[in-house]
Formats: C-alpha cells, structure tokens, sequence
C-alpha cells in the first residue's frame, strides 16, 4: 500500500489503542565528531575578521587614535 509505514502492522492493533511511539535519538559512529569538526573552522572563520580588527587597534597608535576621535566609527 502507498502511505502506509512497512513495520506497522494495522490488523495487530485493536481499535481503541495506538500504535507506541518510539523515538531514538542517539548519534551513531563517527556522526557525533563530525558536527564540531565542521562547525569549529566554521566559527574561526566567521571571528576572524572581528579579531584581526582587535590585533589592528591593539598595534596602531594611528588608528586608536581615529577610534577615540570618532567612536561611531566603530559602531558602522
């Protein structure tokens, strides 16, 4: 039959009952390293370009300097 789940059997079930419900959700094998192993270089990825900002302004007097004279500069 189309639309019907192949281990659910309708005739074992009385009318008055539902079939039970089971979830299983538990990671299988390697799956559950792969998740942070993609997302990790992911995240580097996207802090980067704030960081290398950071190390700019940690090593440039000049532009510091910008920053305290106009601070909304660092806002956009």
């Amino acid at each position: 039959m189309h639309g019907t789940f192949p281990d659910f059997d309708p005739s074992a079930v009385s009318l008055g009952e539902a079939p039970p419900l089971v979830l299983d959700h538990a990671p299988e094998g390697g799956s559950r390293f792969l998740l942070p192993a993609v997302l990790f270089p992911l995240l580097v990825a996207l802090m980067l370009p704030f960081w290398l900002v950071v190390v700019q302004l940690a090593s440039d007097p000049a532009a510091r300097a910008v920053l305290t004279a106009r601070p909304m500069v660092g806002v956009s």
